[in-house]
């Protein structure tokens, strides 16, 4: 496997990766309608120069 900086595209994949985490792992521990607010952020510039300055991804 190649290890590669992440570029902006990525940035939604990670969003949405964060977003199924929140809901699996925290699932039975936050009522459901907090996790729904928990995870209702949408993708915003300074996530995405975030991912593409300190994310990697395999390639």
């Amino acid at each position: 496997m190649n290890v590669i900086k992440a570029t902006a595209p990525v940035a939604q994949l990670c969003l949405d990766i964060r977003r199924e985490a929140i809901v699996k792992g925290c699932h039975g521990f936050y009522p459901d309608a907090d996790l729904a607010v928990w995870v209702s952020v949408e993708l915003e510039s300074w996530f995405v120069d975030l991912v593409e300055r300190h994310f990697y991804q395999g390639g």
